[in-house]
């Protein structure tokens, strides 16, 4: 059979971090991927980076994670400058971090749709927080306008250098949307 797609490159690097709420499973996860095992024990409010080489689809490649404490002094501009792809972790058995994983996409929207001089920090931005204006209901089954549904490729929009207009901005990595059951077995 003939191969339809180019030959694959000697090796990609790609930059990925996971940014979610503590304690929705965020370095349980990227530590099961790692070692094939899971963590006992952890230090819940520290951030750490890791390098994997693997295969994708026939392709080497070499992944850089950044396991991110979601914390007040974390950068989120600095996050989405170094990632090419980011993971945003919430648990299924936490609505808390479902909410908390649904102000971060809207963070990253923020961020993407202003050049770098008008970008909020995140002092700035915990005023305008999503509670306060959220459009989902997760008890409901009906489709409701949300940010977490709005991920789709079509509707991001792309960072770009307008040389035109001189603005700096950056662009967008690609959102992967990740739901994690975190609750032990012991604690059933």
């Amino acid at each position: 059979m003939q191969r339809l797609y180019a030959k694959p490159l000697a090796n990609l690097t790609m930059n990925v971090s996971i940014i979610g709420m503590n304690g929705s499973g965020k370095s349980a996860i990227l530590v099961k991927y790692l070692t094939r095992r899971f963590i006992v024990e952890y230090a819940p409010y520290l951030s750490d980076s890791y390098t994997k080489n693997d295969t994708v689809d026939g392709q080497d490649v070499t992944l850089n994670i950044q396991d991110t404490s979601d914390s007040d002094d974390m950068d989120l501009e600095e996050i989405l400058k170094w990632s090419q792809a980011v993971v945003i972790m919430f648990s299924i058995t936490s609505r808390r971090s479902f909410y908390r994983a649904q102000e971060l996409i809207e963070s990253i929207r923020q961020n993407s749709e202003m050049p770098a001089s008008k970008r909020q920090t995140p002092s700035q931005r915990q005023s305008n927080s999503l509670y306060s204006n959220s459009t989902i209901n997760p008890t409901s089954n009906s489709n409701v306008t949300s940010p977490l549904i709005q991920l789709s490729p079509g509707y991001s929009s792309s960072f770009r250098r307008s040389a035109l207009l001189g603005v700096n901005v950056l662009r967008t990595p690609t959102l992967v949307l990740v739901a994690n059951k975190t609750d032990l077995d012991r604690f059933r």
